[in-house]
């Protein structure tokens, strides 16, 4: 069997060749030891000054109590009286109601609660509520 005969590569391609190889293998090199630190971050730009208006600070909201403290000044505002029927305080250690538990109906100034009196008038039935609010005062 013969084997054709083989052409040998022209001048021009041999220098593409090269030149192709050294392209790669320059691109492959490292340009400093694997042992050296890497080189510092560059330096970032500064930040951008904002106008010196003051952020408000968040105030902390009221908490509602759900414990009565007894509140003598408060129970002494109701009367005795009211168009000829009594008006009857409940004591404050028989009334299941904390300023909390009133104070969810009335909202921010329901938050401000800070204790209840119960009073009621037998016939005409009436139920009277009385809430001490803390400061500032309510308008």
């Amino acid at each position: 069997m013969k084997f054709p005969r083989r052409i040998p590569p022209r001048p021009s391609m041999v220098a593409t060749a090269a030149l192709v190889a050294s392209v790669v293998l320059a691109g492959c090199a490292s340009e400093t030891p694997a042992t050296a630190t890497p080189s510092p971050a560059p330096p970032s730009a500064p930040p951008t000054a904002r106008p010196a208006t003051p952020s408000p600070s968040p105030t902390p909201a009221p908490t509602p109590r759900f414990s009565n403290a007894p509140d003598d000044e408060l129970a002494a505002l109701i009367p005795t009286e009211a168009a000829g029927a009594t008006v009857v305080v409940a004591p404050f250690d028989e009334v299941a109601l904390t300023p909390g538990d009133i104070g969810e109906a009335f909202g921010s100034i329901g938050a401000r609660f800070s204790s209840v009196v119960v009073a009621y008038v037998s016939v005409p039935r009436t139920t009277l509520y009385a809430m001490r609010v803390d400061a500032p005062p309510v308008t």
